[in-house]
């Protein structure tokens, strides 16, 4: 028998190792190496790409599937292609990318606000990411008054409602548009059965009616984009 260890017979890519979280992975750029665009993700992407047409309404999104199934690894592909990324993209997943093949003329600018799902209020872990998104883009110079108003709501973690979370959200994507820093916002939520349960459990902290009015903030964004993708199994 051979001495050899198995290890040596397999190479496995390093993104197979270990489970896919957002956050984590965004900037790791073997995280998407060889990944498969099979049809059906194209036909989603396909279907994402509606809302980038002007005056589009299609910007408000759930997908469904089994674990294990990459969801997840879909959402990072989607986060990475909203930025305006499909080139960079080129070598680890191949040509079915391009935004012409899409029938998106113009190369998209969103910031992906990413959030991983966790036992506690939706609305205040997607005002976390949106902190976080606003301190990236405007790394030079003071914290506006609204982010530092969002960050202090973060904080204390109740004294706000949905419809605050919504009006934050808008407000920002908003600036983020009118200062040249994006073309809209692209929210990513990850793991979205942990905040349904939590908020089955805790009514008096979190309404899933929050995920209804991002549904229609998105679809009337117009002119300010705002994308929400929800990922649940």
């Amino acid at each position: 028998m051979s001495d050899q260890p198995i290890s040596a017979i397999f190479n496995i890519t390093p993104r197979y190792l270990r489970s896919v979280n957002l956050e984590r992975d965004f900037n790791d750029p073997r995280s998407l190496e060889n990944y498969i665009l099979t049809p059906h993700g194209s036909q989603c992407l396909g279907q994402l790409a509606l809302g980038l047409r002007r005056g589009g309404t299609e910007r408000a999104w759930r997908f469904t599937g089994n674990y294990g199934s990459g969801k997840s690894s879909f959402a990072l592909l989607v986060a990475h292609w909203f930025s305006g990324n499909a080139r960079s993209l080129k070598s680890l997943v191949g040509e079915g990318l391009r935004y012409e093949a899409f029938g998106v003329t113009t190369k998209p600018r969103y910031v992906p606000v990413l959030v991983t799902g966790s036992r506690e209020a939706m609305g205040r872990a997607i005002l976390r990411a949106v902190v976080r998104v606003m301190d990236e883009q405007y790394a030079r110079g003071a914290r506006s008054a609204m982010v530092n108003a969002i960050e202090r709501a973060v904080q204390r973690g109740t004294g706000f409602t949905d419809t605050d979370v919504v009006d934050w959200v808008t407000q920002c994507n908003a600036k983020l548009i009118k200062d040249g820093k994006a073309g809209g916002i692209l929210i990513l939520l990850d793991e979205l059965g942990k905040f349904l349960e939590y908020a089955a459990f805790h009514p008096q902290q979190q309404d899933v009616f929050l995920l209804q009015k991002l549904g229609e903030a998105a679809a009337a964004s117009g002119d300010q984009p705002l994308f929400l993708v929800g990922l649940l199994h």
